[in-house]
Parts: structure tokens; sequence; C-alpha cells
């Protein structure tokens, strides 16, 4: 049956496709809807990342016809084939445009998301920071933590590093990672935030979303629109987690001045070469998703999930309409 085979090829262009009008669809929906809270603009915005992935497949199945030339030419509202064969200027085809935006994104994937996490595993190979037990005092603290936000006591790690950082590792079995640099700098009000924030993420299990967003991301690797809506993905994820920890320890100012502490020392400008300037633009942006934050706890105040299924369903039924007719 005409239709019935999946082209590679159609898949990236219609993931890319999707991709654009969901987000265009998503952002005008949160505005519309005025959701505000980072966790509903994380429930609408994460369908930018899965839901193209699924969308063509299941189109083919539901509708074999979709790929026939009568569909194509007489029903679907965005015909890319006939728009990617126009060329700019009579000389550039748009397809060879379209191509080299495709093949930059999967090169920033590359720089940005793959080769970091190679140099991890590479250096940790080569002789990691060893761990320390945790003090008696801190494993009481979380523990205590842990029984007000109705949580079971996650294992402490401290890693021998002076730089100031803390993480979950870990999804079944999480575990808090707490360098010495945390222990040393940190006060006590400070200390407290911080921990009960990485409390929120295993109360959210952050780690299990994350991932899965992180490898949708990795399959779209060729995608812009999933290379900036990851990471806007991930700053809605800390803005919930930071409001969760507020609602525990009711001092924003002071998760706020533990966030101040993870500021990267940003160069006047970018030096010659690719390495410096991407490292630089790494920083910058850094930077700004933490002054973000800042800001935000330090504001008057922050919004508050409210249930809104009704929109929510009409969104996914929206830009799923629309993107059956985007071939």
């Amino acid at each position: 049956m005409e239709g019935v085979a999946f082209s590679f090829s159609q898949y990236v262009t219609q993931t890319v496709l999707h991709s654009i009008v969901i987000l265009l669809v998503i952002e005008i929906s949160l505005n519309v809807w005025e959701v505000r809270s980072p966790a509903g603009r994380f429930r609408y915005r994460i369908q930018t990342l899965f839901l193209p992935m699924l969308m063509y497949p299941m189109f083919q199945v539901l509708d074999p016809s979709r790929g026939s030339v009568y569909f194509i030419t007489d029903r679907a509202l965005f015909n890319s084939s006939t728009w990617l064969s126009i060329r700019l200027w009579e000389v550039l085809p748009l397809s060879i445009l379209f191509g080299s935006i495709l093949a930059l994104t999967a090169g920033v994937t590359l720089v940005q998301e793959i080769l970091p996490v190679i140099q991890k595993m590479l250096r940790w190979e080569t002789g990691s920071p060893g761990f320390s037990s945790p003090p008696p005092d801190l494993e009481k603290k979380v523990e205590e933590m842990s029984n007000r936000m109705g949580i079971p006591s996650p294992s402490i790690r401290v890693l021998d590093d002076a730089e100031p950082f803390l993480f979950v590792e870990g999804t079944r079995y999480p575990v808090i990672i707490v360098t010495r640099g945390v222990l040393n700098d940190f006060s006590e009000r400070e200390l407290n935030n911080a921990l009960v924030h990485e409390l929120a993420h295993i109360l959210r299990r952050s780690t299990s979303i994350t991932l899965l967003a992180f490898l949708a991301r990795m399959l779209m690797f060729y995608n812009p629109v999933s290379l900036l809506v990851f990471r806007r993905l991930i700053q809605d994820d800390e803005q919930v987690c930071d409001d969760l920890t507020v609602s525990v320890t009711e001092d924003p100012e002071g998760l706020a001045s533990a966030l101040k502490t993870f500021y990267f020392e940003e160069p006047e400008k970018a030096q010659p070469g690719y390495s410096s300037m991407i490292d630089f633009i790494s920083t910058s942006s850094h930077n700004l998703l933490l002054q973000e934050r800042i800001s935000r706890l330090q504001a008057a105040g922050r919004e508050t999930s409210r249930p809104a299924i009704g929109e929510f369903v009409i969104t996914v039924v929206s830009v799923s309409v629309l993107c059956y007719f985007i071939v």
C-alpha cells in the first residue's frame, strides 16, 4: 500500500518541522492559558521533546495514505518537499540550507553534550577524586530533612574536591554527592537550603526524568529545537525544586545565597579559537540561567501550580492535528 514504507529522510524532516510547530503552539498556549508555574511549564514543554519522535511512525501506522501523492498535494497544510526544492536567489536550494542547519546542530550536540561526557568518563578512569565518609551531623541533618519531606533518607558521599558543588546520582537508589568545598565554604543556612534542594530532586524523581529527556535529546541530535527545549526543561526543573525547597525551609534568600556560589568565573570576552569561544558561550549561558533562578527567588512571590487538565488536553490535540497535516 502506498505510503506505508518508513522513510528515514522524511522522519528527520518531519521531526524537525513538528518540533517547530509544537514549540510555537506550546509557547502560545503557555501565554494564553497563563501558565506561570515552572511545574506547569515543564509539563507543557516536555511534549516538544517526545511528541515529534512518535508522530511520524504513529501517523504512518494509523493512516498509511498520509504518504500518498493525493494527501501530500491536496490535503497537507505544508509540503516539505515543495518548500525544500525552492532555490534561494535562484542558486542555493533550500534543502542545502536546511541540511546545513541540521549538520551544525549535530556538531553542537557532539561538542556540548557527547564529548564532555566522554572526557569526564576518561578523567574518572585515569584517577578520580576520592570519596570519604560524611560527618555524622550531616547524615543526621539529611535524615531529618528527608523525614520532613516524606521520602526515604538517601545515602551521602563526600567527594574530596575543593570546588563547591553537589548533585544527586542514581535513580532507584539515589545518592547525594557533596564536595569537600561545600562543607568548607557554605554557611549552615546555605548548606541546609542546598541539601533540601537536592532532596527535592529526589522527591520529584528529577534524575529519571532528566535521563529520559536527555535520551530523547540524543536521539534527535540533529534537531535544533530539541537542543533549545532541553536546556529550558532543565531550567524549569531546577525552578520547581527551588519552589519545593522554599516551601520546606521558608528561606528563599538562603537558597539564593547558596546559588551565588555556583557562578562560573566569566572572561571579559571570548578569546580567539574555537574551544575558547565554546567555553565563553557555555559560561555565559550557565551564569545567565543561574541569575534567572536567583532573581526569581528574590522576587516578592513565586507562581504555584494549578490544575489545568482540560487546557493541557486541548493543547495536545491541537499540536497533533496540526502536525498530521504537515508532511
